[in-house]
């Protein structure tokens, strides 16, 4: 399993080089990785900001997680991902997603709908662009008759933002594999691995690569740590989708799912999820109590970078 840090507690800031800090002090802590998500509305945008950082972190993939699809024409992200990947040396994942439609809304406008349609066509487009030079589609959202040249030897792995199981199969079928947000191992174990794989498998894909993004934090104090992780679940990411998962996994609150206490009990949670089949962990950190507990956190994932059940 692949380990990263994300930096989305700064992207709202629209700050390119307060990012790149922070991805300097991912790739001196060890990990694999570096993720940050892109806002419907900006400031910043998430892969030109990942194809600038990526020159100073050469040894760590670099994610985005995720672009919502809404005003972004697929050939037009496959141009832009196409180009970061060649900044990216150790690797570009590009994850997409629909969003929320109370987010798209407020941001964008009226743009969402049909949505498991919409993403059906943008992957068909979208993906063998990326992966081949070539897409041949001609759909009710989008067309495209068109070759690009592929330069350089990296190619984007393209995930999609999945939870319900129709989106699931989805990103079985036509993705290079799924990330999730504020779902707990239990709803991993038993509804978002084997039904991805499934999907897969009976497409005649490899296994696929499955993210999932958990806030964690090594600490003595437990309980101020979770209120953390429920402040910034209450600001940032509550949605029916992600309440949905929370529900399904048998939890009253976005705090019960995180990776929270000492380093014994932070390390056997995240291999546990090696162990169900996660492939890349990805990790906020939570922002309190303090910076001792961040050192901490980040010398454990140091610890398990390599040592985790291997990505497949």
């Amino acid at each position: 399993m692949k380990i990263g840090i994300n930096g989305n507690k700064f992207v709202a800031t629209g700050d390119v080089a307060l990012l790149a800090g922070h991805a300097g002090e991912a790739a001196a802590a060890g990990v694999d990785a570096y993720w940050i998500a892109q806002h419907p509305a900006g400031p910043l945008d998430a892969l030109t900001a990942l194809a600038i950082i990526g020159r100073d972190v050469p040894q760590l993939g670099l994610g985005v997680g995720v672009v919502p699809v809404w005003g972004r024409h697929p050939v037009a992200l496959a141009a832009q991902a196409l180009t970061a990947a060649q900044g990216v040396p150790a690797g570009l994942t590009l994850g997409i997603g629909l969003s929320h439609p109370a987010m798209v809304a407020e941001h964008l406008g009226d743009l969402y709908g049909r949505p498991l349609a919409t993403m059906r066509e943008y992957l068909e487009v979208l993906v063998p662009l990326v992966t081949t030079g070539t897409a041949d589609h001609d759909g009710e959202r989008f067309t495209c008759h068109t070759t690009v040249a592929l330069a350089g030897p990296e190619r984007p792995t393209v995930l999609v933002a999945a939870l319900g199981e129709q989106m699931l199969r989805l990103a079985g079928r036509l993705a290079h594999g799924t990330i999730t947000s504020w779902t707990g191992p239990n709803t991993l174990r038993d509804h978002v691995v084997p039904t991805i794989t499934r999907a897969a498998a009976e497409a005649g894909n490899p296994p696929p690569r499955i993210a999932s993004i958990f806030q964690v934090c090594v600490t003595d104090d437990v309980d101020r740590a979770r209120e953390a992780v429920h402040q910034w679940f209450e600001f940032h990411g509550k949605a029916p989708s992600y309440e949905a998962m929370l529900e399904r996994e048998g939890v009253a609150s976005a705090s019960d799912v995180a990776i929270v206490g000492t380093e014994d009990d932070v390390r056997r949670r995240i291999l546990e999820l090696a162990d169900i089949g996660i492939t890349d962990l990805v990790v906020g950190e939570v922002l309190a109590p303090g910076e001792t507990d961040t050192q901490r956190t980040r010398r454990l994932l140091a610890e398990l970078v390599g040592s985790s059940s291997p990505a497949r």
